[in-house]
């Protein structure tokens, strides 16, 4: 879909590029940017978050940069957990946008998710290295 959307947006395909990541994964090459969504959930996982910023670090390099995140505050204290790693690493957070969507694994009888959840679009500025 970002590949996609690089060809849309009539950017230099010489210069833009995307690539598909796992967190805790290092990437073969750097980037000026890291777009990332629905990666912390599981709160058994909470190492997921120290992954999450490792890769970022490795994706951006020395130079550091920004990563964007779409978040679903499932869990308090993994929101807890991101928010405080960050602030202990000195990246500076950004809540750019914010709202309210469908979003349990609990469904109803209508098959219909039961509550809303809380979404953000996080900015954490990774500083250089």
């Amino acid at each position: 879909l970002l590949r996609a959307n690089i060809l849309l947006s009539g950017a230099d395909v010489k210069k833009a590029s995307a690539e598909r990541l796992t967190v805790g994964q290092v990437p073969l090459s750097t980037f000026q940017v890291v777009v990332a969504s629905d990666l912390l959930y599981d709160p058994t996982a909470p190492e997921r978050v120290t992954e999450l910023f490792h890769t970022t670090r490795a994706a951006l390099g020395p130079s550091g940069g920004p990563l964007y995140l779409g978040y679903q505050h499932r869990r308090p204290a993994l929101t807890s957990l991101l928010l405080a790693e960050a602030e202990s690493a000195g990246i500076f957070v950004q809540e750019l946008q914010a709202g309210e969507v469908y979003g349990s694994s609990e469904l109803t009888d209508s098959r219909r998710p039961s509550l809303f959840r809380r979404f953000s679009v996080f900015r954490f500025d990774i500083p250089a290295w």
